[in-house]
């Protein structure tokens, strides 16, 4: 259903649009309508991705925290049997044919961090089970990603390479 709409032209405009008899002015208020809900449209998924982001981000921080909290009751021998299932350039390794890495392309490295994810998601239900440590209810991608970093952060320290 159309809606009709008047608008107030004030007359030094209203006179200037008369040298224009051929435009039709009320498709120019409809184009200029029609711009401005695409433009606001536009603004608010920029709003709504700017909020996404964010919370993506704290639920990377939450990850990282309960990570370093869980780390407490880790052992060496726990960290280097995460390790291959979290890795992502060892999963690349495993799922690349033949595990060429050097010529490994996107659709690989996608593959491995989500199977980093999913790794580490199953790693820490298990680990929190077996020690009667609250797991949260969800773990977003976002905070398996920030449980990544920490561990491989420690890992790291832990375990110096030569």
């Amino acid at each position: 259903m159309s809606k009709n709409v008047t608008i107030y032209i004030p007359e030094e405009i209203a006179e200037k649009m008369d040298n224009y008899p051929e435009v039709n002015w009320s498709e120019v208020c409809r184009r200029a309508v029609t711009d401005y809900m695409t433009t606001r449209s536009l603004d608010d998924l920029g709003q709504i991705a700017e909020k996404l982001k964010a919370e993506g981000k704290e639920e990377h921080n939450k990850g990282q925290l309960f990570f370093l909290e869980v780390a407490k009751q880790m052992t060496l021998s726990d960290y280097e049997s995460w390790y291959p299932e979290i890795n992502k350039e060892i999963i690349v390794g495993k799922i690349t044919p033949q595990g060429d890495m050097f010529s490994v392309i996107e659709p690989y490295r996608d593959a491995a961090q989500l199977e980093a994810i999913k790794g580490m998601r199953y790693q820490l239900e298990e680990f929190c089970k077996s020690k009667g440590i609250e797991t949260p209810t969800y773990m977003s991608d976002a905070f398996c990603k920030g449980a990544i970093r920490s561990f491989m952060s420690l890992f790291r320290r832990a375990t110096p390479r030569n």
